[in-house]
């Protein structure tokens, strides 16, 4: 095993051909990992109606799967360090289609229990991808293209949800719900069986590090700036999950007489395109002399301060359909420039250790996002559907993160 730091050197960085490669593949399958996730909130409406669920129980089922995502980060950042992203990504796509697929039949049989055991596995499944995919672009992709390459996959899970609002919009109502998870179950199986013939390196090929990695975990826990990018990343992921979730219901509420697709769907597609021309805005911002953490800064106090102003405008104002999907459109897509600030700032300070600390990192915010999403079931149950009292907390936690990020992170340069 002595020539594995040797192989780890050639292995290290993709050639232009299979970065290209690669890239395709993983836009493709995170693309359909956000259709099965998206699956639950895109059908909540016409299962609640079926099984008599009222806002509580439909946020139990809705959160369940954020306290899957949030038990398996940390392990399964260790697991991509450990054996690489490549497997650790195709074996949580199997996973995830074979439970995708079994949620018409079980929710049938026991109703929200079997949603809410189907949803959390199938957030411990999928709970794996983040941490992978930091993993594979630290360790496979040169350094002035990280971002991109991580900025594109991500960004097509918001195409993923479009295309679930759009398959949602066409067959539910021909062919029930259950056809939204029988197809999207099946098409990640298909990705899957996919990518390890045509895309995936020959067994000899592929690098498994034998020696353990030790981490610095003391002074990755105590570090100010990690700490505060963590923080802010609690307030940002717990917003993302709230409209996630919640959107779909909200449009049934609010405006039960308009097609729900122009807010479910291209609010998503704007969201995927923000987040591949945030990727490269950071990138040219690098490039023509900001630092590091000035980028991730900027694009991170972008992200929070302007949909705080439109939720604010949300909570006090009587919109139109018309205007209400404008003003979504730029919350959601503007939010999600995040992913190229604070949440960046944690997986690429530390290549070597991104993996842990990516799961870590992502473990801990989905403690919040669950009970976010589930909080909001209960407020609008017990307050008559008041989406005003939402608007304005989420306003407060994106200010907040923007504050102690912006503030507190100095650190520029890595961990040892």
């Amino acid at each position: 095993m002595d020539s594995s730091g040797d192989d780890d050197d050639q292995m290290a960085t993709w050639t232009p051909r299979e970065w290209r490669a690669w890239m395709c593949s993983l836009v493709t399958g995170f693309t359909l990992l956000f259709v099965t996730r998206s699956a639950l909130p895109f059908t909540i409406v016409e299962m609640a109606k079926e099984f008599d669920w009222d806002k509580r129980t439909s946020g139990l089922a809705l959160s369940a799967f954020f306290w899957g995502y949030s038990i398996v980060q940390i392990p399964s950042g260790r697991l991509a360090d450990r054996w690489g992203g490549e497997i650790v990504l195709l074996y949580a796509a199997l996973a995830s289609g074979v439970t995708t697929l079994s949620v018409p039949i079980v929710a049938r049989r026991m109703e929200v229990r079997g949603v809410v055991l189907l949803r959390f596995t199938l957030g411990i499944f999928q709970g794996v991808f983040f941490p992978a995919l930091s993993v594979l672009v630290s360790n496979r992709v040169v350094e002035k293209r990280r971002s991109l390459s991580l900025s594109l996959p991500t960004g097509s899970i918001h195409v993923g949800t479009v295309l679930c609002g759009v398959l949602a919009s066409g067959l539910v109502p021909h062919y029930g719900w259950a056809s939204v998870y029988y197809l999207s179950g099946f098409g990640t199986l298909l990705w899957a069986g996919l990518v390890r013939m045509c895309v995936f390196e020959k067994k000899e090929s592929r690098v498994i590090r034998s020696e353990k990695v030790v981490l610095p975990w003391r002074k990755i826990l105590v570090n100010k700036s990690i700490i505060a990018a963590q923080l802010a990343h609690f307030c940002d992921n717990s917003i993302s999950a709230v409209f996630y979730s919640w959107l779909p219901t909200y449009v049934n509420d609010i405006f039960s007489d308009k097609p729900a697709w122009p807010c479910n769907t291209l609010t998503w597609l704007a969201a995927g395109i923000s987040i591949v021309l945030g990727g490269t805005l950071c990138d040219k911002l690098i490039q023509s002399g900001f630092s590091f953490l000035s980028a991730r800064k900027l694009t991170q106090f972008i992200s929070n301060v302007v949909p705080s102003c439109f939720l604010l405008l949300l909570a006090f104002s009587s919109l139109s359909f018309l205007g209400t999907v404008i003003v979504m459109i730029i919350i959601v897509s503007v939010q999600q420039l995040h992913n190229c600030g604070a949440y960046t700032y944690l997986s690429l300070i530390n290549p070597e250790y991104a993996g842990a600390i990516t799961g870590v990192s992502n473990g801990l915010s989905q403690i919040p996002a669950s009970l976010a999403v589930s909080l909001t079931g209960n407020v609008l149950q017990s307050t008559g559907n008041d989406w005003s009292i939402i608007f304005l907390a989420m306003s407060g936690f994106s200010l907040l993160g923007t504050l102690i990020f912006t503030t507190i992170a100095t650190q520029e340069t890595a961990i040892h």
